[in-house]
């Protein structure tokens, strides 16, 4: 009785053990692959339950924003001028995952998890405040890109404007620019 007993219970120990090492490495090793695997819905449900920041113009029209709805998804991206800007901008979409733009380029600190957010995202968290994306200023100026667009029609090319004042754009600095065919977003 005693040995069945003791080879029970190194089964059971070893059995525990099995399960800590498989719990280990699906939560610490694989967490990242798990989370941005596209048929994660969870992932998808936590992107869209917080505000992203805004896309702003150099003059502060307000490019892409984040809109509050009423379906299981709280927010829904929202284009001002969808086919002007969407170069730029790339898209943020519920149906599709292949962001561009600075949409891509900038999707932690539009979403609010980027490590310059830090103290931003501990402070909502005791205060119980909702955690926002920050806001990127680009230096896209409306009336050129409307003329880049307008000049292009529907021809196949890019126009791009770099400030003549100096020979490269600033450092973070977006040139207008407006390839053809242009996506809706």
């Amino acid at each position: 009785m005693n040995k069945s007993l003791r080879q029970l219970f190194t089964i059971v120990v070893a059995l525990f053990v099995i399960l800590g090492m498989s719990t280990t490495i699906i939560m610490a090793i694989r967490a990242n692959q798990l989370t941005n695997d596209a048929r994660n819905v969870r992932a998808l449900y936590h992107e869209y339950g917080a505000p992203r920041g805004s896309i702003l113009a150099a003059d502060g029209s307000v490019i892409a924003k984040s809109d509050p709805s009423n379906d299981s998804f709280s927010y829904q991206r929202s284009y001002s001028a969808g086919e002007l800007y969407a170069p730029v901008t790339g898209f943020f979409s519920i149906s599709q995952r292949g962001w561009s733009g600075v949409e891509a380029s900038r999707s932690s600190l539009l979403s609010g998890q980027s490590e310059q957010l830090l103290w931003q995202r501990f402070k909502s968290l005791f205060t119980g405040q909702e955690n926002k994306g920050a806001n990127i200023e680009t230096s896209i100026d409306p009336k050129i890109q409307q003329a880049a667009y307008n000049s292009l029609g529907s021809t196949d090319g890019a126009a791009v404007a770099i400030e003549p004042k100096t020979p490269y754009p600033r450092h973070g600095q977006h040139a207008q620019l407006r390839p053809e065919p242009a996506g809706q977003p």
